[in-house]
């Protein structure tokens, strides 16, 4: 296979990725789009004058058998123009090989050993329909050419020799002024080495397939379906996941092995009355239920009967998030000072005189957690803690001396973190764009003045999702703004913050990371996505994200000389990974490092230079760039998207002051 495009992608992309290694580039912004397709979502739109061409390469010069093979689409037969070219060489006089459609509608294959004379020319005798798709295909076996309209030969004749080709290739015209004006639509390219064809034939009814990945899969078609919440129930063999709006049971479909893990099997159990927001879930145990709570309404889930129900009671308020502390279910009652509890111990009713405020300070109560069988209510502003005190009327009651002069800006943020605090996205009457750790009853700031200046230029701030997992010692605290589609991540052992975000290779463009919510649950971290509705396993050892790569980026410190100001040469640097990580085959095979340099301080990089990390086996390859010139204040820009695991040991610069 020489070359492979499926001209997927979204709609209006102008990345054609082409999984033989070949470049294309468009021209007279060629785009992609999504209204017309016959296999994937997209195809070519070629717009009477767009198309998209590749340069010259020994590759595309066939010395023996070839066959070149597309899916087109007419809108019309006859343009302004004439003739109807969609595949070429590029160059003005005939060269290599030409599919175009003559001003009659009838296909002209054409193939070229020397340059301005057409050793290879056959006309179809019918003409080709509009409005559907065609497959069209040249194939030499020996010296025998022999063109097929799907799948049926419509002429051969023999040329041996090199095809001449010195110009490249263009798809949707000729490459030259007067034959770009084929008007449809061009899918599924493929270009090989081998005779594919060799009598008539069905046309193909998938895909072409690739020997081994060598891209990246095309992103989901399901943009509006989010991973709302996620809960492990008591028997710890089954857990609660509400998808859009319907709530799931999770159970083991194939048991944990020596050499796997588990994996999970979903069935519907109930429909919410709402689809979008994050819900929050709480069970009982020994009661017998689970409560999810996801604004206006509540519902409940026998465990035993799996029975879902929307709570109906007219004492249940409304809820965005839900406690539970000595067989009492908690909600706050949305955009008020209120919170209450179920009407008794264990129960699935309400009592509309169990109830309390939250009225130390005047602000309202945004969210509720359990911690250390402690209630705390927590405000936009201030924080105030509870304690079941078993009282006759309602069993809570304020903790005298511990209210707190912070507050929540994200109901959703508040998460555990470590085996004593809790951790917020925080605010106070004196200002906001922190994240707050408690401990005791105190709360400390834990986020870093560029944490706050960055998000200071977040115009919302309160629909973040906050969670938290443990991972090799380290607890992280991962807090995502969905508007302005950015994620950050407080790692406890480092006491950094770092960005976490999912990246998308067609568009070339970063977002915010793709878990929503996350549980622990059979020995899994599992995390649901935002968008397409799938779980996912989190996990140091899966170097994507679901299929799309992980581009990890790295900035060094400012390189300069602090005593003299003067220029600095740096002579060498080498990057200790752990080596030899390179995959078998496809992506990430030869596994590279790549590195920009600013001259300016981190204002503007240069071009970026590659090295490998090394392949699998290769244990002593070093990472390293030579003569990286001098500068004042210099900052190194590294990335890794390969799918290899890519983990820092260390790094070593030699560096002299001019």
């Amino acid at each position: 296979m020489l070359a492979l495009l499926h001209l997927d992608g979204p709609n209006g992309s102008n990345v054609f990725t082409d999984l033989g290694g070949s470049t294309w580039s468009p021209v007279n912004s060629a785009t992609l789009t999504t209204s017309h397709f016959k296999f994937g979502n997209a195809s070519l739109d070629t717009q009477l004058t767009h198309y998209i061409t590749t340069p010259f390469a020994t590759q595309w010069a066939f010395t023996g058998d070839f066959t070149v093979e597309l899916f087109a689409y007419w809108n019309n037969l006859s343009t302004s123009f004439g003739d109807s070219a969609f595949v070429g060489s590029g160059a003005v006089a005939p060269k290599w090989v030409l599919f175009q459609l003559d001003a009659s509608g009838h296909l002209d294959f054409y193939a070229s050993v020397v340059a301005g004379t057409y050793g290879f020319h056959v006309t179809s005798s019918s003409v080709v329909s509009t409005g559907i798709w065609h497959h069209l295909a040249m194939v030499r076996s020996g010296s025998t050419i022999t063109c097929y309209y799907d799948g049926v030969s419509f002429g051969s004749g023999t040329l041996s020799g090199t095809l001449d080709n010195s110009q490249g290739l263009a798809i949707g015209a000729i490459g030259q002024a007067f034959g770009q004006q084929f008007d449809g639509y061009i899918d599924e390219i493929r270009i090989s080495n081998v005779a594919q064809y060799t009598s008539n034939f069905t046309p193909p009814t998938q895909p072409f397939s690739s020997p081994v990945a060598t891209t990246w899969p095309l992103p989901s078609s399901v943009l509006n379906l989010p991973v709302r919440g996620l809960w492990e129930l008591p028997n710890d063999q089954t857990a609660l996941a509400v998808i859009g709006n319907t709530c799931y049971l999770v159970t083991v479909a194939t048991p944990a092995t020596a050499t796997s893990f588990p994996t999970l099997a979903l069935t519907s159990v109930g429909t919410l009355l709402t689809n979008l927001g994050p819900v929050h879930i709480r069970d009982n145990n020994i009661g017998g239920y689970a409560v999810i709570v996801d604004g206006p309404y509540g519902y409940l889930y026998n465990i035993s009967t799996q029975a879902f129900s929307q709570i109906t009671d007219p004492a249940f308020l409304g809820a965005d998030t839900v406690a539970f502390i000595d067989g009492w279910w908690i909600f706050n009652q949305p955009g008020t000072q209120t919170f209450y509890t179920n009407g008794v111990q264990y129960g699935i009713t309400f009592n509309a005189t169990n109830f309390a405020l939250k009225d130390s300070s005047a602000d309202n109560l945004v969210a509720v957690m359990e911690n250390k069988e402690q209630l705390w209510l927590i405000g936009d502003k201030t924080t105030e803690i509870w304690y079941d005190a078993g009282g006759q009327y309602f069993a809570f009651q304020r903790l005298v001396g511990t209210p707190i002069q912070a507050g929540c800006k994200a109901k959703h943020s508040v998460a555990r973190f470590g085996t004593e605090g809790l951790i917020w996205f925080g605010r106070s009457e004196r200002g906001e764009n922190v994240i707050l750790l408690s401990s005791g009853f105190s709360v400390n700031v834990v986020s870093t003045p560029a944490f706050s200046t960055e998000l200071a230029q977040y115009p919302i701030t309160s629909d973040a999702i906050g969670y938290t997992y443990q991972e090799d010692t380290h607890e992280f605290y991962v807090l995502t703004f969905p508007t302005a589609d950015v994620t950050w991540c407080y790692d406890s052992q480092s006491q950094l913050l770092h960005k976490r975000l999912s990246y998308d290779p067609y568009l070339a463009k970063f977002h915010r990371h793709r878990s929503n919510c996350f549980m622990n649950f059979q020995g899994m971290r599992i995390v649901g996505d935002y968008q397409c509705g799938s779980i996912y396993q989190l996990t140091r050892n899966a170097f994507t994200d679901s299929g799309w790569p992980i581009l990890a980026k790295r900035r060094s410190p400012h390189i300069w000389d602090k005593g003299q100001r003067g220029r600095v040469f740096m002579a060498n640097l080498q990057l200790d990974f752990v080596p030899g990580v390179g995959n078998a085959s496809g992506l990430g095979s030869n596994p590279q490092a790549s590195i920009a340099i600013s001259r300016d301080g981190g204002k503007t990089f240069g071009q970026r230079w590659s090295a490998p990390i090394g392949q699998i086996g290769q244990y002593k390859t070093r990472t390293m760039w030579r003569k990286l010139a001098f500068g004042r204040d210099n900052v190194v820009d590294l990335e890794v998207i390969d799918p290899v695991k890519r983990d820092l040991i260390g790094v070593t610069l030699r560096a002299f002051s001019a």
